[in-house]
């Protein structure tokens, strides 16, 4: 799972979990992570650094090593031009946060997890 730095918290919850996970700072940077350590899944949000998350979806949905890695976006934005950018560049799921629903995460990243296993 490649998780971005601004979501660190989540990044120590997995791993406390048992959780093999990767952090990047920006989008650049985690589609980098995503090409040398071949995710299961991508957590990003949407107003990062280096680039857009949308923009990194598209990214990813373009590149064969990586194409086919579930993203699930977390963001603070509702309806917006990111937002559609993202699920028409095929983020699995908007999840919207402030403040993360950890159970409803969970749910979700269970069920993108075991559709790739």
């Amino acid at each position: 799972m490649t998780i971005p730095t601004s979501e660190n918290c989540l990044c120590s919850v997995y791993k406390n979990r048992g959780s093999d996970t990767v952090e990047a700072a920006t989008g650049v940077e985690a589609l980098d992570q995503a090409r040398t350590t071949c995710p299961n899944l991508i957590v990003i949000d949407l107003a990062m650094p280096g680039g857009n998350g949308d923009e990194a979806i598209a990214s990813r949905k373009a590149d064969p090593l990586t194409r086919d890695v579930s993203v699930i976006v977390l963001t603070a934005l509702r309806r917006s031009p990111p937002v559609d950018r993202a699920m028409a560049a095929g983020a699995a799921e908007i999840l919207h946060r402030r403040p993360v629903d950890f159970k409803t995460l969970q749910l979700v990243l269970q069920r993108h997890l075991s559709v790739r296993s």
